[in-house]
């Protein structure tokens, strides 16, 4: 598939997903958002327990996030913010920087030199 005909196609699913969202009465999206709310601030604040007692909070307070993120922006910037937390902290543990490369590592070397750039 051409790079044009995937991004037509995605913004077409894109458009139908936001008439469709839209589309809805008022009382639907409404309903939608509170049941989103309750269920996803009920699983963060389970994850939030699991801090000071035995359980997975490390997986359930992402979970919360996900579901409180379907309907509020503010979850999917905690979200980003825990996630790219994870990463820097699965980077330290295992040793690697910011490329995945060990540290001390040399770069790679470049795969286009100046010459052939066209430089």
């Amino acid at each position: 598939m051409s790079k044009s005909k995937a991004l037509s196609t995605l913004r077409r699913y894109l458009r139908a997903t936001y008439r469709r969202s839209h589309d809805d009465p008022p009382i639907v999206k409404w309903a939608r958002r509170v049941v989103v709310l309750v269920v996803g601030s009920t699983v963060l604040l389970a994850g939030i327990l699991m801090i000071v007692t035995p359980g997975p909070a490390v997986v359930v307070i992402p979970a919360g996030l996900a579901i409180l993120a379907i309907e509020f922006v503010w979850a999917r910037r905690w979200l980003k913010h825990f996630r790219d937390a994870a990463r820097q902290v699965g980077r330290r543990v295992s040793g690697k920087g910011p490329e995945g490369r060990e540290k001390g590592e040399p770069s790679p070397p470049d795969p286009l030199s100046q010459e052939e750039r066209g430089k």
